[in-house]
């Protein structure tokens, strides 16, 4: 699970005065590093929680208005992801509270919505994490496919070429004589076309890999909007209504400075 308390700058490796772009490719570089099947069978579970964690930071740091909220809790808290409240909380202790009331149901309610939201919000980073890794399992996939079947020509490219240069020699064998210019230059002519196939297998080899690199850019950066715009619903939904509840405690101080 996604830890709440943690450093998003120090998660993401960047400072504090990074740019937009910065925050993205550091979230690239990681993604791929962290990601669990990028070291399989090494404590899965750890890494699946680095991940969400890395997830958590780059959604609230790619958002302007997220990162300015949660830089300015950071300075009044003095620590990074939580906010300074009362040092003692009783609530459904049994000791006495320091209000002399007990919490309301509205306090209650609050605490389940918030709750429920961070359930939410889990399980829409467990199926974000789950669409990146069948991309990046596909794109392996492919990746194995193209290299094999460039194996295979260029083995049957060289096969093909030396069968031919033997069977010259062959020839010259039977005949009891040394191998002619002729045919040395066919030779050459043989090897060398064998070759310029062989290098342009590679080239396309080469251009194939880089596709399906981009496509697979394409596609987590996909999966990082769609995160991105599934959190904000989450954060609509479960967004306070200003017109319920009792009056923030900004009004009740701007009261007692009108009685005083």
């Amino acid at each position: 699970m996604a830890d709440a308390s943690q450093d998003h700058y120090k998660v993401l490796d960047v400072s504090r005065a990074a740019s937009p772009s910065e925050i993205k490719a550091a979230y690239r570089r990681l993604s791929r590093e962290l990601h669990p099947d990028a070291a399989p069978g090494v404590d899965t579970a750890q890494r699946s929680a680095d991940f969400s964690n890395l997830a958590l930071a780059f959604e609230v740091l790619s958002d302007p208005e997220k990162r300015r909220s949660w830089d300015a809790e950071t300075r009044r808290s003095g620590r990074p992801g939580r906010s300074r409240g009362p040092a003692n909380s009783s609530a459904g202790s049994g000791r006495s509270y320091p209000s002399g009331r007990k919490p309301n149901s509205n306090r209650r309610k609050r605490s389940d919505r918030l709750s429920e939201r961070e359930q939410l919000r889990q399980q829409t980073l467990q199926r974000a994490t789950q669409q990146r890794q069948s991309i990046l399992k596909t794109a392996q996939l492919k990746r194995a496919a193209i290299r094999h079947q460039a194996g295979v020509e260029i083995q049957k490219i060289r096969h093909e070429a030396s069968l031919k240069v033997q069977a010259m020699k062959h020839q010259a064998r039977l005949e009891e004589r040394p191998i002619g210019d002729d045919e040395h230059r066919t030779i050459n002519t043989i090897n060398a076309t064998s070759n310029d196939l062989v290098t342009s297998i590679n080239s396309r080899v080469v251009l194939d890999l880089q596709q399906v690199t981009d496509d697979e850019a394409v596609s987590l950066d996909e999966i990082t909007q769609n995160l991105a715009n599934q959190l904000q619903v989450i954060e609509t939904q479960f967004k306070p209504n200003p017109d319920q509840g009792t009056p923030p405690r900004q009004d009740k101080t701007k009261k007692k400075a009108r009685t005083r």
